[in-house]
């Protein structure tokens, strides 16, 4: 997917690649409303930070308890949806994610809970829709537009975006003063 430089201009959050905890859900459109109610109602999933240490432990804890609930093929007690690590890219809007075929429909409403390292166990929760996109295209990531979310939690969405951005800028950095 190219960008026109209008398309870029239009843009209200830059995009970042990056690899984070997602989970997906579509829903109909009745699960759909009832999502976004409690989007809209519920403290953000990130208000402060806790140690990083700890949060690397508990993740670790949590990743073993996702493996044995996909086994269970159940979600969690909290609402909390099985997770998986994914390369996606990521933007203060929405984000692109890999295709497993579930997801092909534009318009189709999608629960999304999004790990963010570093920040409390709590995922940031959002309500997307699948864009549009030309019928019969075969797509190997899927675009999902945010459309109901939290402004902290897409606060803490932008923060770690630009973390990737300046951790990329140091890489590069340090690469071309290598040459």
């Amino acid at each position: 997917m190219t960008d026109t430089s209008e398309q870029r201009e239009s843009r209200e959050y830059f995009r970042v690649h990056t690899r984070l905890r997602v989970g997906l859900r579509a829903l109909t459109r009745a699960e759909a409303e009832e999502i976004a109610r409690e989007i809209t109602q519920r403290e953000p999933g990130y208000g402060t930070r806790i140690d990083f240490e700890l949060a690397e432990w508990l993740a670790r804890i949590e990743r073993k308890l996702d493996i044995v609930l996909r086994k269970l093929g159940a979600e969690a007690e909290s609402g909390v949806l099985p997770s998986e690590e994914l390369d996606i890219v990521i933007s203060g809007n929405g984000l692109l994610v890999p295709s497993d075929g579930s997801l092909s429909v534009a318009g189709q409403h999608v629960l999304v809970e999004l790990h963010l390292p570093g920040m409390p166990l709590r995922p940031v929760r959002a309500q997307a829709v699948v864009v549009a996109h030309a019928a019969g295209d075969s797509l190997e990531l899927v675009p999902l537009a945010l459309r109901v979310i939290h402004e902290a939690d897409r606060d803490s969405i932008i923060r770690h975006c630009i973390a990737v951005e300046r951790r990329n800028l140091r890489q590069h950095s340090v690469s071309a003063e290598d040459k």
